[in-house]
């Protein structure tokens, strides 16, 4: 994907979104406030899309660290099991 951070990883630890540099793990940006446990991250459309309880979803702009809320539809809403993005 052009553009995109390849072979980086990333988790949600505390209230921090972190990404593996090297052999340690940095903060990147503060977790939306919303969103307590249950989140889920999948890279999507060159961002990093969390989602998770209560029934939200943010993307992360790795480049500028915002988070941007997206709407979700009520018949999409629903606890998140797990998640995965493939394009081709």
């Amino acid at each position: 994907m052009r553009g995109w951070r390849r072979w980086k990883m990333y988790m949600c630890r505390g209230r921090d979104l972190v990404e593996k540099q090297g052999a340690t793990w940095q903060p990147i940006a503060k977790l939306p406030a919303e969103l307590c446990s249950g989140f889920y991250l999948t890279i999507w459309r060159g961002k990093l899309l969390l989602s998770g309880t209560p029934q939200k979803a943010y993307t992360l702009d790795i480049g500028s660290r915002t988070w941007t809320e997206l709407v979700v539809p009520a018949k999409y809403c629903g606890l998140v099991q797990s998640s995965c993005c493939l394009e081709i």
